[in-house]
């Protein structure tokens, strides 16, 4: 039985039960004001009375997931499918032209004809799970093993997610079954105080999430049915800043792939968030602001690094509302403000020195419509940390027109009318996937 994303299943209770001829592969999409499709795969399975969907995003590495579909006998054909994808979604069953037909309505009103077919079923390639701990400071941290289907010993990776994906392993859970599909077992693990690990992830530091990788390297190295010489790490955005810190000095890593990773400090990064955001925006603003901008971002992560009491960062705070960058700031209302919790446990991302200690081969894919990691900021600084370490092995990819989540932003793009005019849908380039997996492929002597 094929085996599924790390991600359980999401069963519906249906309000009637769905017919057999429901079960398997439909295909399609949908069709956005007329002119661009979102492709997606739906696979049914019938159990009695309820009815199990996978969702297979065709545009985003195959990516799959349980999604909630319900099942209700009416309407003038076999009856009517219903789910929140994409917005209000309602298919007719027609199962004599095995077809599923309807629209999708956007929150502003918006109706989108939606159509899928049945097809011959397909299997991607298989990966198994198991289950592991491992013990990094006085925690026990829980995850799993995504293994190919091919006879061991695997190369593998450690899979470091950013900030913003949630510290769960099904935070790397995508990257990993990619991965797995090519050769290449991965490693995904609840962070600290997540899913069945034990601590507190409100807590955990920055220098602790470098012991987390760092022993979660060491466990992929002991394991038996890992390749030892062939060890290395996949890490997305905030990653960046724990992956140096945990590779430098070591000599046991063998690759590490780096998606949107910044190469300067956290205070840096979010100084150059703000000017990046201002250089996005209609208004013109001068050099001087600029640099004042940049400097109270900068300055507050600092403050918030060495503890320094409300009453000071107030007074930085209540001088920057007044300047004509405010708005694309970050200004704490208060001492518990949630960015000034995160700075304060994360004193330890200071990147550029770590960065000059890299042996390992490195592919870092950086975006160019990102703000979040400035490509213009940080390229730089990468290369010549490696430079200076002396390391030659560092490939660098700039992913044209896409941004921080590494996809291209959705518009009406164009003038006049189709095919001129059409709706680009947010979507990530094959090359991200297919340039990750033959590098790491490579490096490690998989043979294509």
């Amino acid at each position: 039985m094929r085996r599924l994303l790390l991600l359980v299943l999401l069963a519906s209770a249906a309000a009637a039960q769905p017919p057999d001829g429901l079960a398997g592969r439909w295909s399609g999409a949908a069709i956005y004001d007329g002119t661009t499709p979102r492709l997606f795969d739906l696979e049914f399975a019938v159990d009695g009375d309820r009815l199990e969907t996978v969702l297979t995003m065709t545009y985003n590495g195959h990516e799959r997931f349980g999604y909630d579909f319900t099942f209700a006998a009416e309407g003038p054909l076999d009856g009517v499918l219903t789910s929140g994808l994409f917005g209000e979604m309602r298919l007719l069953v027609d199962l004599d032209e095995g077809t599923l037909r309807g629209t999708v309505t956007a929150d502003d009103g918006a109706a989108s004809p939606v159509f899928l077919q049945r097809i011959l079923d397909y299997d991607l390639p298989a990966y198994t799970l198991a289950e592991v701990s491992f013990v990094a400071g006085a925690d026990t941290l829980a995850g799993a093993l995504i293994l190919p289907d091919a006879p061991p010993p695997y190369p593998a990776a450690v899979i470091v997610p950013g900030r913003g994906f949630g510290q769960t392993r099904g935070a790397g859970a995508a990257w990993g079954t990619i991965l797995a599909r090519n050769g290449i077992a991965a490693l995904v693990f609840d962070a600290r105080g997540t899913g069945a690990s034990t601590g507190d992830d409100s807590l955990t530091t920055g220098a602790q999430r470098v012991e987390d990788l760092s022993a979660a390297l060491d466990l992929l190295r002991a394991r038996p049915e890992i390749r030892p010489d062939a060890v290395g790490v996949l890490s997305n955005s905030a990653g960046g800043w724990v992956t140096p810190l945990a590779l430098a000095g070591r000599d046991d890593v063998a690759f590490w792939v780096s998606l949107v990773g910044p190469a300067e400090s956290l205070a840096d990064q979010q100084g150059h968030t703000t000017t990046g955001l201002m250089r996005r925006s209609d208004q013109t603003f001068s050099q001087a602001d600029y640099q004042a901008a940049f400097d109270f971002q900068s300055a507050l992560v600092r403050l918030a690094w060495r503890d320094a009491p409300w009453t000071e960062m107030e007074l930085l705070v209540a001088e920057a509302r007044d300047q004509p960058w405010a708005e694309f700031a970050l200004l704490p209302e208060g001492p518990d403000d949630a960015d000034l919790r995160y700075y304060r446990l994360h004193a330890a991302y200071e990147t550029d020195v770590a960065l000059a200690r890299i042996t390992a081969p490195t592919y870092a894919v950086y975006a160019s419509d990102d703000f979040i990691v400035e490509p213009s900021e940080n390229i730089p600084k990468l290369r010549a940390a490696f430079a200076e370490a002396g390391n030659e092995d560092l490939t660098v990819v700039l992913l044209e027109g896409a941004n921080h989540s590494l996809g291209r932003t959705g518009a009406v793009v164009g003038e006049g009318d189709w095919p001129q005019r059409w709706t680009r849908l947010w979507t990530r380039p094959p090359e991200l996937y297919t340039g990750v997996v033959a590098r790491v492929r490579e490096t490690v002597g998989l043979a294509d």
